[in-house]
C-alpha cells in the first residue's frame, strides 16, 4: 500500500481548510479552532524573523502550559530553532544552570515569572519578552501577534532541524547536564526500531502534575 508522506504543517493547513470550525486546542477556558492555528504559527514565525532569530538559535520558554506555549514551539520548528523549555517548578539557581548550559539568546516568559525573568535577563543577548504583561513598559509578545500572517520565505525544516529541549533534573538541582531532546520528526531507523521519537528521560512525572494546567489536543 502506498502511503503519501505529509509534513505536520501541511497536515495542519489541510485541517484548517477541511474543518476550520472544529476545536483543535483546549487549555482551561481558552479554545482554538483549526483555522486559527496556522495563522498564529505564521505570525509567531514572522515575529521571530523580524526579531532576527535564525535557524539553530535557542529560545528559552518560561511559562505554565498554555496554547501560546505549544504554538511558540511549533513556530520554532518551522524556523529550525531550538526551544529550551525551563521547568517552572524549579528554583532560580537551577534555572540559571539550565540557561548557562543551553545558552539561549531570548527568553519568552509568563508575567507570573517576572521576578525570575529579571534575575535571568542578563544572560540573553536578545533580551526578554513577556506573553501577557500588565506593565506597558515591558516588552510584550503582542508585537508577534501583530506580525504578518503571510507565509514566510523559508523552507520547512527537516526532521533533524527544529527541536525542543527540557532539563530533566526536576528536583535535586544537581548539575547532571541531562537534556531531554525531541526531534521534530523521526529517522527511518527510529521508525524501523519502533521508536516514534528520540526521547530520553531520567525522571518520573512529579506527584503534583495534576495541579498544573494541561493543554488538550482535541481528537479528530
Amino acid at each position: 500500500m502506498n502511503i503519501r508522506e505529509i509534513g505536520f504543517f501541511e497536515r495542519l493547513e489541510e485541517l484548517a481548510r477541511s474543518q476550520p470550525e472544529t476545536t483543535a486546542l483546549v487549555c482551561e477556558d481558552k479554545q482554538l479552532k483549526y483555522r486559527e492555528l496556522p495563522e498564529i504559527i505564521r505570525r509567531f514565525l514572522n515575529g521571530m524573523l523580524e526579531e532576527g532569530i535564525e535557524k539553530g538559535e535557542r529560545i528559552a520558554l518560561l511559562m505554565d502550559n498554555c496554547n501560546e506555549y505549544l504554538l511558540l514551539i511549533a513556530a520554532g520548528f518551522r524556523l529550525g530553532s531550538i526551544s529550551v523549555c525551563i521547568n517552572t517548578r524549579t528554583g532560580i539557581d537551577e534555572m540559571k544552570k539550565v540557561v548557562e548550559q543551553t545558552t539561549p539568546s531570548l527568553l519568552i516568559y509568563e508575567e507570573k515569572y517576572q521576578e525570575e525573568a529579571e534575575q535571568l535577563k542578563a544572560s540573553f543577548s536578545r533580551g526578554t519578552i513577556c506573553i501577557n504583561p500588565s506593565n506597558p513598559e515591558i516588552t510584550s509578545l503582542s508585537k508577534w501577534f501583530d506580525a504578518s500572517s503571510s507565509e514566510p520565505e523559508i523552507h520547512n525544516p527537516s526532521a533533524n532541524e527544529g527541536s525542543t529541549s527540557w532539563y530533566t533534573d526536576i528536583a535535586s538541582g544537581a548539575d547532571s547536564r541531562s537534556l531531554l531532546k525531541q526531534k521534530s520528526g523521526s529517522s527511518k531507523d527510529d521508525i524501523k526500531r519502533g521508536n516514534s521519537s528520540s526521547i530520553r528521560s531520567q525522571d518520573s512525572v512529579p506527584e503534583d502534575m495534576d495541579n498544573h494546567k494541561r493543554i488538550r489536543v482535541q481528537p479528530l
